[in-house]
């Protein structure tokens, strides 16, 4: 709606670029601009980590890395990224909270996989290929099949040919591509069909209040056996409560995230977390 450096090592120095053409350069900038270019100098982003967690073992088997802003220049995440595609510096940002998010994954299990949001307009940009492979270069024993490029549906203004060139140029590199937020749009049927991806995530509207819904139960229900059917990966998203957890349990869905499983934290809670639950996992049941 963002690797690792040997601990105790000095991340590679990040260069902003200027605005693509779609971006034009700013001129007397507003009061929200000039503060997202004082973070963006500052480099004032945190990156945190939600599981991903296997209903059939109750593990995490990955993990989905969400930037939050210094809470002094942004409410939230979704104002800290509305305020950046308006200002023409959605590119320059997620690129600083990729970097952000790899300066991390030293602290994260090995075995886990790495969920990083994209804008479908930064995903598209031609640039974005060569960008994610300089990331992977630049971050000691990291492996593209470790990464999961995952499309938001923030800021749908990308050029279908575009993306799906992009897709295939990525995966051609070793990443795999999941598609987020997926019945929250009409659109998404489409892209799914275009795009291919690797991993499906459920809008968290399919999961809320799933338990006394008939209708979201068939829909999660038909997802379920279609992701099984082809063979890619599926994640049910925003589940709040046990029953919900049970629903989507009975459904077959075969993970999920959500509050009710673990909040986002810092990757070295993440890895805590991680080999706490190697010995008990994740209760899935009340």
């Amino acid at each position: 709606m963002t690797h690792p450096q040997p601990l105790g090592g000095h991340p590679p120095a990040l260069t902003l670029v200027a605005a693509s053409p779609a971006e034009p350069p700013l001129t007397e900038p507003k009061p929200d601009c000039r503060r997202l270019g004082d973070l963006l100098d500052r480099q004032a982003l945190h990156p945190r980590f939600q599981a991903i967690v296997c209903l059939q073992t109750g593990l995490p088997v990955a993990y989905e890395c969400l930037t939050r802003p210094e809470a002094a220049s942004f409410a939230h995440a979704d104002e800290l990224f509305d305020t950046a595609d308006r200002c023409g510096q959605l590119w320059n940002l997620e690129a600083l909270a990729r970097a952000a998010a790899l300066r991390e994954l030293a602290h994260l299990p090995a075995s886990a996989q790495v969920f990083l949001n994209c804008s479908p307009a930064v995903f598209s940009d031609p640039r974005f290929p060569e960008a994610i492979a300089e990331n992977i270069r630049q971050t000691p024993a990291l492996e593209p099949s470790r990464l999961v490029l995952e499309i938001t549906e923030r800021a749908d203004d990308a050029a279908p040919g575009d993306l799906a060139r992009n897709v295939e140029a990525v995966r051609s590199l070793g990443f795999r591509v999941a598609l987020d937020d997926l019945g929250a749009r009409m659109n998404g049927l489409e892209r799914l069909v275009t795009l291919r991806p690797d991993w499906l995530k459920l809008d968290r509207t399919l999961a809320s209040a799933i338990d006394t819904d008939p209708v979201r139960q068939g829909l999660v229900r038909h997802f379920a056996r279609f992701a099984a059917e082809i063979g890619v990966g599926l994640v049910a998203e925003g589940v709040e409560t046990d029953a919900e957890l049970r629903t989507l349990i009975e459904l077959g869905a075969p993970h999920a995230q959500g509050y009710r499983l673990g909040r986002p934290v810092t990757a070295i809670e993440a890895a805590r977390e991680h080999a706490h639950a190697r010995l008990t996992p994740v209760p899935l049941a009340a």
